[in-house]
């Protein structure tokens, strides 16, 4: 279920994580603008960059840079305790079966078999 869930929100995921990097780094560049015009100029106020002035990024829209924060570690970490949960359960499974199996197997054999069987295991262990 955990991965059927990350399937579905992987598209919305994306574009809000674009949208909240394009934020992050729309921020960052104002901040370094703002570091260059304090050093250029550090006591004219008229040319330090305001949170109001616009921001131009050149960013090339045709390629598609990956994400900061992927999902694919999580799609990852359920994969792994997906495979992890059924080896769990495919060996659980082998073992009801085997005992399920002996079971039958004691409760059609004579009595006499199952003392002499019994007296066996004993003298193994």
């Amino acid at each position: 279920m955990a991965l059927v869930g990350l399937f579905v929100i992987g598209p919305k995921f994306d574009r809000r994580q674009r949208q909240i990097e394009n934020r992050f780094l729309g921020r960052e560049h104002l901040a370094t603008q703002r570091t260059q015009l304090l050093k250029e100029a550090p006591f004219n106020p008229q040319h330090e960059a305001t949170a109001n002035d616009p921001v131009i990024i050149e960013s090339d829209q045709s390629h598609h840079t990956p994400p900061i924060v992927p999902l694919w570690p999580l799609a990852s970490l359920s994969l792994v305790l997906i495979l992890i949960s059924s080896l769990m359960l495919f060996r659980e499974r082998q073992r009801l079966s085997v005992l399920v199996a002996a079971d039958k197997i004691r409760s059609h054999a004579p009595s006499s078999t199952l003392k002499d069987v019994s007296a066996e295991s004993v003298d193994v262990c």
